[in-house]
């Protein structure tokens, strides 16, 4: 137990001090360049193993790498500068709107937080070489009768009570950071308390600020700042909203170069290999942008959305590779010359296996290493670091070049809108005609307006052959939201999503056949996700809904129905829902007092299901969403159905088929209940005790059974 108490002791000490001297390592070459530029870092935190290490054994895709992650050396609290005044934190130097700045060798350097979440300025950097992260400074001291003046500097010490110069104010640097002649280079908008912050550099050797554009000066050109360095020109490139320049060390000047009117927002920008254009990303587009030589004005190219606008890019074997902070990476070219030609994307979606996962603001977090091969992503303040290495492209999935919503705004009322077979679109779309989606196995995910990935808000909307995941999971994102009436969904695959289908109160009639659902309940807020919720709310009587023949299982977040319905009428007929050995919920949540039948289904609870009733009747009637029922008595037809129940729980808890708590009108006929041998047969039954029925005299209850492994008879299932 002592040795056990020492190891524990020894590893957080060492998690948290690190090490108060920068020591050398031994491993790499690093250069009288790299040499120059070491610095003498405060604290440090070592990660086991090297990048040569981690390279050598990383096959294609995604590898992590462990004990990496930048809060090992984020500035204890006791060093903030307001500390409780900054809900983000020095967590804000990796996870706000802020890029890394890469010396091309060894070090990649980070500085920033900005707006209101942090106004700590101090610098880290981390060795890809060795594997380890460096704090440089100590922040400047904020006073907090000071914090909103915005003053070209703060002041004159650091928050360890040493003097030292002056320094910027922390901001949001978007990709507006580099390295070149020793230094980094630095400006943002969005400064802490949003004051502007100038231009200004930091000398690695002597750990010094020093300002070169005052705030005022750097205005007219710094906005979402966005670019690179030129080593041939000397030069560093800046593009702002309306436009991109480039400013001058030498001369201390900004010149501007081509205006970007209506084009730009935030996005990242890289230079090419040959040193002739830049690439930038908006939000649609990708831009070319020459700067040296005889070159055709600036283009834009369209982007396939699976690129966010602030994706981290690098240059490998010919192709540009893109990352937004998901499991997927795009790998992107120019054909055919920026006069004439067009871009062509390949998608590597990595669907299986561990990756990181986050937001889309990577800006320059994403590092080609050539002497490795391999790309490095940081991801989250809190994740580890990651390595990717390219595949053969050829290997890659072709993008289209035209997104769903582009082919639905083509489109007239009742016009059928056809995707390329087994495609792969990444915007989802609104839907807002009586058009017919024919999927033809393509596969769409990314959520429109936060509600969906198709959000259909016509009548009369037919959706079939389609697969359907989400990428960013919210709050009640869905595969299919609907806010119309009358919707037809066939042959849908739907998987990896909070809710299924969601919908609006009056439905109208919706329609779901030959269908899957699987991998429900994620989400980032851990509510409730149910694999179909139809009727959800609405001040009049809802419609109908009709489910037949389709499949519902495994939850992966927080667990939810199968079929959840406030519906006035609801056909459920053919359908397998299984929870698996995941949490699942009621097989069937029939909330209010409406009419239904269920018939010739296959429900089956694992021993991890969380509802002991496979069918909940009218358990909201005293709710919002089911007061329009007030008065009615719940009336469900029970037929054909078979039920498995392997569900001991806790001392044989068992299954219950309907459970409900108002005077209800049920008939059951020919139904079949199976119940696994640990449930006691007094707790295998098929009503709660509030509820009667009319009971068939061919339904059979069978308990002492190896309930998974019996065959059931149903129909068969798509």
């Amino acid at each position: 137990m002592d040795r056990l108490r020492l190891i524990v002791v020894l590893l957080l000490v060492g998690q948290f001090v690190c090490t108060l001297t920068a020591t050398a390592r031994p491993g790499g070459d690093d250069g009288p360049a790299a040499e120059m530029s070491r610095g003498k870092p405060l604290r440090v935190h070592d990660i086991p193993g090297t990048m040569a290490d981690f390279a050598a054994n990383a096959g294609y895709g995604w590898t992590e790498i462990p004990a990496s992650t930048f809060k090992n050396i984020a500035i204890p609290k006791p060093y903030r500068p307001l500390r409780d005044a900054e809900p983000s934190g020095p967590r804000a130097v990796i996870g706000a709107w802020t890029g890394a700045a890469y010396d091309g060798r060894r070090y990649l350097y980070f500085t920033g937080g900005g707006h209101s979440g942090y106004s700590g300025n101090e610098v880290y950097r981390l060795d890809v070489v060795d594997l380890r992260w460096e704090q440089l400074t100590w922040p400047n001291a904020v006073r907090w009768e000071d914090r909103k003046a915005c003053g070209p500097v703060i002041l004159e010490e650091d928050t360890a009570g040493h003097p030292v110069g002056p320094g910027p104010r922390s901001a949001h640097t978007y990709d507006g950071v580099t390295f070149f002649d020793g230094k980094l280079w630095y400006t943002g908008s969005a400064g802490f308390q949003l004051c502007r912050v100038g231009l200004w550099s930091f000398d690695v050797a002597s750990s010094r600020w020093t300002r070169h554009k005052s705030p005022e000066e750097t205005k007219r050109f710094v906005a979402y700042p966005t670019g690179g360095y030129h080593p041939d020109q000397g030069v560093w490139y800046l593009s702002k909203q309306t436009q991109f320049g480039y400013y001058d060390p030498q001369s201390n000047s900004y010149n501007k170069v081509l205006p970007l009117s209506g084009w730009a927002s935030t996005g990242n920008a890289e230079l090419s290999p040959d040193g002739t254009y830049f690439i930038r990303t908006t939000k649609k587009h990708i831009l070319h942008v020459p700067v040296a030589g005889s070159l055709v004005p600036l283009r834009k190219f369209g982007k396939p959305a699976a690129i966010h606008r602030e994706a981290g890019f690098g240059f490998h074997d010919g192709w540009w590779w893109f990352w937004s902070n998901q499991r997927e990476v795009v790998a992107g070219r120019l054909v055919g010359g920026p006069s004439k030609g067009h871009w062509e994307f390949k998608l590597f979606e990595h669907a299986h296996g561990p990756s990181p996962g986050g937001s889309g603001k990577v800006f320059s977090k994403w590092v080609y290493l050539e002497q490795y091969g391999v790309f490095l992503a940081i991801p989250t303040d809190a994740g580890n670091l990651w390595i990717y290495r390219p595949e053969p492209v050829e290997r890659g999935l072709d993008l289209p070049a035209v997104s769903l919503q582009e082919l639905v705004d083509r489109a007239a009322d009742g016009d059928v809108v056809t995707l390329e077979k087994g495609q792969r679109y990444f915007a989802g779309a609104v839907i807002n005609k009586a058009v017919t989606i024919e999927g033809n196995g393509a596969h769409i995910s990314g959520v429109v307006k936060n509600k969906g990935v198709l959000l259909v808000t016509a009548d009369k909307v037919v959706i079939r052959n389609l697969e359907i995941s989400l990428r960013n999971y919210g709050d009640n994102n869905a595969c299919i939201r609907l806010e119309g009436r009358d919707l037809l969904v066939d042959g849908l695959d739907c998987h990896d999503f909070q809710m299924g289908i969601l919908t609006a109160g009056n439905v109208g009639r919706l329609e779901i056949s030959n269908s899957s659902f699987r991998n429900g309940g994620v989400n980032r807020y851990a509510n409730l996700g149910h694999m179909i919720y139809a009727c959800s709310s609405g001040p009049t009587e809802a419609g109908t809904l009709v489910v037949r023949n389709s499949r519902f299982g495994n939850w992966v977040g927080r667990p939810g129905h199968g079929i959840k319905t406030r519906c006035a009428n609801n056909l459920i007929v053919g359908n397998r829902i299984d929870s698996g050995e995941t949490r699942g919920g009621r097989a069937v949540d029939i909330s209010c007092s409406s009419k239904s039948v269920i018939r010739e289904n296959e429900m089956r609870f694992g021993k991890e299901n969380e509802n002991s009733d496979f069918i909940g009747l009218a358990w909201e009637n005293s709710k919002g969403g089911c007061r329009m029922y007030e008065g009615r008595r719940p009336i469900l037809d029970l037929e054909h159905n078979v039920f498995t129940c392997d569900r001991p729980g806790k001392e044989g808890a068992g299954c219950v088929v309907v459970s409900g708590r108002i005077k209800s009108t049920l008939k059951l006929v020919d139904n079949t209940l199976l119940c696994d041998g640990g449930i006691p047969a007094a707790r295998c039954k098929w009503l709660g005790r509030k509820l009667s029925a009319e009971v068939d005299e061919n339904n059979v209850l069978k308990t002492g059974v190896a309930a998974t492994a019996v065959e059931s008879g149903t129909p068969a299932k798509p």
